[in-house]
């Protein structure tokens, strides 16, 4: 959805942009200096109803925002509205590009034990709500050992069956 209708409506909100926003030199970045939530991200007032600033300066240089997609900060500034510094991605792109536990996942190399979560010690497990997760076979076999030893059965003669507790 375009947020101007004509040439003029369009200088008008690009000179809004400029006149709340102060240029950094030495990233290129143009950060807005309007209102801004706890989060880093600015919002203009356009057409009576509240926009993300970053969203509206994308449109102004680039058009409408493809359906699905979001506006990625390449340079990770959330308050930025530089067009050349806004892209528009898929979700999945833009959180795994970002400072988030989805990118720190994805760009594990290792578990928290040290094997190589590549190749054969690599499995995919697929999860509820069609999810995945990566897992490491040597763990999950030390894991799998562990819990054998620990339910082993034994019979003690008088209550039929305890379960015996096997250290590691």
């Amino acid at each position: 959805m375009l947020l101007f209708d004509d040439e003029h409506s369009k200088n008008l909100l690009t000179v809004r942009l400029h006149k709340y926003s102060i240029p950094v030199t030495e990233s290129g970045c143009l950060i807005w200096c309007g209102w801004v939530n706890k989060f880093g991200y600015g919002k203009i007032s356009v057409m009576d109803k509240g926009r993300w600033v970053h969203r509206v300066a994308y449109e102004i240089e680039h058009g409408p925002i493809p359906s699905g997609l979001d506006i990625d900060h390449l340079c990770r500034v959330r308050c930025c509205v530089n067009p050349n510094h806004l892209e528009a991605v898929t979700r999945r792109t833009n959180l795994l590009r970002g400072d988030t536990v989805t990118s720190a996942h994805a760009q594990q190399t290792m578990c928290k034990r040290g094997h190589f979560l590549e190749g054969e010690n690599l499995r995919i497990e697929n999860k509820p709500g069609g999810l995945k997760a990566r897992q490491c076979r040597e763990c999950d076999r030390l894991r799998r050992r562990v819990r054998y030893r620990r339910k082993k059965v034994v019979s003690n003669g008088k209550r039929g069956f305890e379960i015996m507790d096997v250290v590691v």
